[in-house]
């Protein structure tokens, strides 16, 4: 009776382990979604602990997210997800993780913990919008406070080109993001910019007495300079030398400053 006892002991702890190891595994994020998603970025909108304290080591939250995919308009996801005890100030409102989403369903993401972004937040828009649009903009963010929590920077090209520091830019990653200021309802600088490409790039930015620095944001290209584009490719850059990484212009030579 006595080993009847120990044995129902043993097998009862073997699943009860095995229940809560599932359990926190699965609250740690999508297994799969973290082997095979599409990584990016994503700000942290909303954080809100459940309660639910996992070995006193992870504390699953519900998480508002704004995610940035590489060449894709942000969209917002909420998620349910472990969060180790020494990252819990990684994921404070206003700070900006690393996530991956399934190709699919992008309602399934997660956060991937094994990377830290430095940071700043998902790559901006450095376009030419009026001032009317800019206005509307924020607007429909629920306010500037709003609008500058969405990672989205909307920055005069115009105003950057004339008054930015000029630093030498070169290529090392572009997309087309499939959109023009046109099909945003945006209104650029010159009515024949509206069709234009929008492509995501990655630029390596040289400025003098400092290390290269990386800025990635969503630019006009004229349709003119699209067959030119390629990786490694020299473009004459203006910055906004309190923001470089996010606050960048290029200047195509076909704006009258």
């Amino acid at each position: 009776m006595t080993l009847v006892i120990i044995v129902a002991s043993a097998v009862f702890s073997i699943v009860l382990f095995v229940v809560v190891w599932k359990y926190a595994s699965n609250m740690m994020g999508d297994a799969k979604v973290l082997d095979a998603g599409v990584p990016g970025q994503a700000m942290v909108m909303s954080l809100e602990p459940t309660g639910t304290v996992i070995n006193d080591m992870y504390y699953v939250c519900n998480i508002g997210l704004r995610v940035q995919l590489p060449a894709q308009a942000p969209f917002d996801v909420l998620i349910k997800q472990s969060v180790p005890l020494h990252a819990m100030s990684r994921v404070d409102p206003g700070r900006t993780v690393a996530v991956k989403v399934d190709p699919v369903d992008r309602t399934k993401a997660a956060i991937d913990w094994n990377v830290v972004v430095a940071s700043g937040a998902p790559a901006g828009v450095a376009i030419d919008p009026s001032a009317a649009m800019i206005a509307g903009a924020v607007a429909s963010a629920g306010g500037a406070a709003g609008f500058a929590q969405s990672g989205i920077t909307v920055s005069s090209t115009v105003e950057s080109l004339r008054s930015g520091q000029r630093v030498l830019g070169v290529l090392t990653e572009y997309a087309d993001t499939g959109n023009t200021p046109q099909s945003l309802g945006l209104e650029p600088s010159r009515p024949e910019f509206a069709a234009d490409p929008l492509y995501a790039v990655t630029l390596q930015l040289h400025v003098a007495n400092t290390a290269p620095i990386e800025a990635k944001v969503v630019h006009r290209v004229p349709r003119a300079q699209v067959p030119n584009l390629s990786l490694g490719m020299q473009l004459n850059c203006a910055v906004d030398p309190s923001n470089p990484t996010r606050n960048v212009a290029i200047d195509w030579g076909d704006i009258a400053l």
